[in-house]
């Protein structure tokens, strides 16, 4: 009876006249591994590899704190070409680790509470999902920013041209990835997604080779036209 009671207050004060002039969402974003938080990860050579730092945060009210703060959570990254193409993108990718739970690996790496757990679900080659899981004794409670940190993800980068990278609802045709610790209320459709980008450009020797093969064909043509002249 105490727990069904503190479940209706928890989804009373969500729907308070008060909490629906400051509708709360939960916001994915993105922050570089000095926590400067950016959706522009500047630019990169093929072969290089850039470390992006997932993290949800609560815009108006606390529905990540509310209810004893989080038993579960998690994050869909997408790196398809366009976005949700279901297409891997020839310019970045992420090396997929290996098999759930324990073998993650250094390109995607979970941040797990204390005696909590983490696993890969529907992880291919277009994009990875993280779900988080607290202890069974305490749920996990967002920063004086209201941010929850989730994970890291290592993209490297392949062919010259611009990426994009998503994050999202872990699994959006359902709700559950995101459900608070005392009552398990669904806080999905809270979700509002984020989208990253960065551009790859050829190597400088690249660039000064390209250099050079211009200037020889121009020299052949000069040569050409004189022979001609002759």
């Amino acid at each position: 009876m105490i727990r069904t009671l503190c479940w209706v207050a928890a989804v009373a004060a969500l729907a308070a006249p008060g909490a629906a002039r400051a509708q709360p969402f939960i916001d994915f974003q993105f922050a570089t591994t000095g926590d400067v938080f950016t959706n522009n990860f500047g630019t990169l050579n093929p072969g290089q590899t850039v470390d992006v730092r997932v993290y949800v945060q609560q815009i108006g009210g606390n529905p990540l704190g509310s209810d004893g703060g989080m038993i579960g959570y998690g994050v869909r990254v997408r790196f398809d070409n366009p976005l949700g193409s279901g297409v891997p993108s020839s310019v970045a990718r992420i090396v997929l680790p290996g098999v759930p739970p324990s073998t993650f690996g250094p390109d995607l790496t979970p941040n797990v509470p204390a005696g909590g757990f983490a696993t890969l679900n529907g992880t291919n080659s277009f994009s990875a999902v993280m779900n988080i899981g607290s202890s069974f004794s305490s749920g996990v409670f967002p920063d004086a920013n209201g941010r929850i940190f989730i994970g890291t993800v290592r993209f490297t980068a392949q062919a010259p041209g611009s990426f994009s990278f998503r994050a999202e609802d872990p699994n959006p045709t359902s709700d559950g990835d995101f459900t608070t610790f005392n009552n398990s209320i669904r806080l999905d459709t809270l979700l509002r997604s984020a989208t990253g980008t960065f551009t790859v450009v050829p190597e400088p020797t690249s660039f000064a080779l390209a250099g050079v093969g211009v200037a020889g064909l121009a020299a052949l043509r000069r040569r050409k036209s004189v022979a001609a002249a002759a």
